[in-house]
């Protein structure tokens, strides 16, 4: 049995579509035609002043919404050899201004310096 290779008649046929691209048009298009738009409903409940709205469901709404905004923070590690000062910039999300700050690394060779965000 032949495997590989051209056959007539295979693969997947010109102009095909995908399936979930074709799903999420339509789904788009149905919340188009009925004015709705899940981000702004989901703002909505998190900001809402109704008591049967729980405080842990408005903040993972928060959360949820904020993957979108704002890039996830991951720790640095280096290492440095030697007595040089390290200039480390910090900017804080949605800042315009940075702000250089030196870190001094102590004379241990091969000793990894970890860098975290600030809280």
């Amino acid at each position: 049995m032949t495997r590989g290779g051209y056959r007539p008649g295979s693969g997947r046929p010109k102009g095909s579509t995908n399936t979930l691209g074709g799903v999420r048009a339509d789904i788009a298009r149905l919340c188009k035609e009925k004015n709705y738009d899940p981000i702004k409903e989901l703002i909505d409940i998190a900001q809402s002043d109704d008591p049967m709205v729980p405080l842990d469901v408005k903040v993972n709404i928060h959360k949820e919404l904020l993957n979108y905004m704002a890039p996830k923070l991951k720790s640095i590690d280096m290492e440095k050899r030697g007595t040089e000062t390290i200039n480390v910039l910090i900017q804080n999300f949605g800042e315009l201004e940075t702000v250089g700050q030196p870190v001094t690394v102590a004379q241990e060779p091969a000793k990894p310096v970890t860098l975290m965000p600030a809280d």
